[in-house]
């Protein structure tokens, strides 16, 4: 089995464009969440994130100066993000020799609104028609594919990256995922009265609803370790199977995600360092991953939830804070879990309070959402670059 390494990634969200204007923000603790008063979205007010739009369509048209008016907004988000991700390689791949993974959970969902009918094909409100865009552009020899599972697709879609490279279907995966804000969405999180009106607060005994965002992002998994610093160690997927919106009560899904990565990355417990936890700010959420956190011995290891500063960017939000958290790894530094003050689940896991300096070797992502789905991977620094 080959090992499976992570290179050049990129990643778009409200707090800035690019690795590190995203890290030098997290770091200082400025959110990028704000009230958006906008009918666009929802006839009333309410706590989210957004892209700065203007700023990248100028960075859209310096990138690919002919293509203003071909591709939408989430399918410019995705070429921009890969394009990026290919550029920042310290190596050079066959484009027609290697897979893209899309990660995304609604896609162009926002051509349902009536004041988009009529502008594109009907096809185009599909994720396999936009994945036929992508890899038309790319001129890619394989067929781009699409891991659309709630919010753990992007979780997923570097799980299922990692695989094809570790059985040898391939020698190059570059997992990319997004989000946008719609009507849809909005109106499809508050029919469910999961909306937070202010910031929200994972982890918090205030906490009172998630907020939403939109982000887009990429990273290159390959089985050539060149300069790459970190490696997948392993990763698995479970279903709880208890509510179509709500997850197990008792964490019991998440945390056999938990403990089937561990076992296949050949590691224990005590050897993470750091946990990017989903982290919704929800209540059921959130204390679900506390119980699965405390059933896999995990409730002396930091843990954090970057919700606080973007807000939940649905289908690209695993692959978004798995990118963080590489960089936090990479630099050794804890970043504080926006929003949290006053413990609010029922079990004592460690939540970072404080963005802190702390040796991080290992590091666990999960992931849950809509359906029972959980995802957990295991990334670590490569011990030839310790």
């Amino acid at each position: 089995m080959k090992e499976v390494f992570v290179h050049g990634s990129y990643l778009i969200s409200s707090l800035g464009f690019g690795i590190q204007e995203n890290m030098d923000k997290l770091y200082g603790a400025q959110s990028g969440s704000a009230l958006i008063h906008d009918h666009k979205y929802y006839p009333e007010a309410f706590f989210g994130s957004k892209i700065d739009h203007l700023r990248f369509a100028n960075e859209f048209e310096n990138q690919f100066p002919n293509l203003l008016t071909e591709y939408t907004f989430f399918e410019k988000l995705l070429l921009f993000v890969v394009q990026k991700s290919i550029q920042n390689l310290h190596f050079s791949i066959d484009l027609k020799n290697t897979l893209v993974i899309i990660s995304s959970t609604k896609g162009n969902i926002d051509l349902l609104a009536e004041t988009e009918r009529g502008k594109w094909e009907n096809e185009r409100v599909f994720l396999w028609k936009s994945a036929e865009y992508i890899q038309e552009f790319f001129k890619l020899e394989n067929k781009v594919l699409v891991i659309s599972n709630a919010c753990i697709s992007g979780v997923e879609a570097i799980s299922v990256g990692s695989r094809l490279i570790r059985t040898g279907k391939f020698k190059n995966v570059i997992v990319a995922g997004a989000d946008i804000l719609s009507e849809f969405v909005v109106s499809g999180f508050q029919s469910f009265q999961s909306l937070s009106l202010e910031q929200c607060k994972p982890f918090d005994s205030e906490r009172s609803g998630l907020n939403l965002g939109e982000a887009a992002a990429a990273l290159v998994l390959s089985c050539s370790e060149n300069t790459s610093p970190i490696q997948v160690l392993g990763s698995a997927t479970s279903n709880d199977a208890n509510h179509i919106s709500g997850p197990s009560r008792n964490g019991d899904g998440l945390f056999l995600a938990i403990q089937s990565a561990l076992d296949e990355s050949k590691i224990t417990a005590d050897k993470v360092d750091l946990i990017s936890a989903h982290g919704t700010a929800t209540d059921y959420n959130d204390e679900m991953e506390s119980k699965a956190l405390s059933l896999a011995n995990l409730e002396s290891v930091p843990v954090n939830s970057l919700k606080g500063f973007w807000g939940h960017t649905l289908g690209a939000a695993g692959l978004i804070e798995s990118i963080v958290s590489i960089e936090s790894m990479k630099e050794n530094k804890l970043i504080k879990t926006l929003g949290y003050e006053n413990h609010g689940v029922s079990k004592n896991i460690s939540v970072v309070s404080q963005s802190k300096t702390h040796k991080i070797d290992t590091f666990l992502k999960t992931a849950s959402g809509f359906g029972g789905t959980n995802a957990a991977i295991i990334f670590q620094k490569h011990k030839q670059h310790d």
